[in-house]
């Protein structure tokens, strides 16, 4: 998705090109690059909070440094804090001349007044194929973009097994790291387990997984994993099976 919103926003401040991008000019490298002083990128793991909204507004509302637009990336607005939710939504409402905001998120599990002043835009998910990766390595990361082209250039062993019984070494290693090695192992061993305990009914199986998280101190992580061991299970394409599976959480997954 950040690549489509980078490509987007290319689109409209390169210098060489209208409504398009030469991925050439200055402004086009700096923008990949993401130090192009018209371009901030908002993020925060565990949920923007309103007062990096509040400083959102103030930056809003100076005049541009390189051109003659701003733009601001906001991701995983989906987590937002409440506050941050409608301070943002009074900014959209009006928003300056010039200034473009951009909301990145996995799903549409946002504030309906924020869906209603945005132009909604579904991007699709690249195929194994684009990716250059089979369809067992891409299924194993979720076809998440980002994680495969990291996978390809760290040359990350998925064959090599690791016992579920070890998950809570790998998930404090994760919480500490942060690092996609440590992701793999926990997917490592979601994998194990959701193979060798093939006599457990599908609900035992997601109660498993939001059992071993009880300790892990962070959500999204706790999300992550219950949404891994789902996806592994769950027909998406049925509506009806995702509206079981959707039942059978305590965890607040969409």
């Amino acid at each position: 998705m950040e690549k489509f919103a980078k490509a987007f926003i290319k689109g409209l401040a390169c210098e060489e090109m209208e409504f398009d991008y030469c991925d050439s000019c200055d402004r086009c490298r700096k923008i990949e690059r993401g130090v192009y002083s018209d371009f901030e990128i908002i993020e925060d793991e565990n949920g923007i909070k309103v007062d990096t909204i509040r400083e959102l507004i103030e930056k809003s509302t100076r005049s541009s440094y390189e051109g003659n637009k701003k733009f601001f990336l906001i991701k995983d607005i989906g987590k937002m804090k409440k506050e941050a939710a409608n301070a943002l939504l009074k900014l959209i409402e009006e928003p300056s001349e010039n200034n473009y905001f951009i909301l990145l998120n996995n799903n549409l599990n946002i504030l309906s007044t924020i869906k209603s002043r945005c132009i909604l835009t579904k991007i699709k998910n690249k195929t194994p194929d684009e990716l250059g990766v089979t369809k067992e390595e891409y299924d194993f990361f979720s076809g998440k973009s980002e994680d495969i082209e990291n996978y390809i250039n760290l040359n990350i062993d998925l064959k090599k097994q690791y016992s579920y019984q070890d998950i809570e070494n790998c998930i404090r290693e994760y919480e500490d790291k942060k690092t996609l090695e440590s992701k793999v192992e926990i997917y490592k061993a979601l994998r194990d387990y959701l193979e060798n305990c093939y006599r457990l009914e599908d609900i035992e199986k997601i109660y498993f997984a939001e059992k071993i998280l009880e300790s892990c101190n962070d959500k999204n992580i706790v999300k992550e994993i219950v949404r891994y061991v789902v996806e592994r299970l769950a027909d998406f394409k049925n509506v009806s099976k995702r509206i079981e599976y959707k039942m059978m959480l305590n965890s607040n997954i969409n």
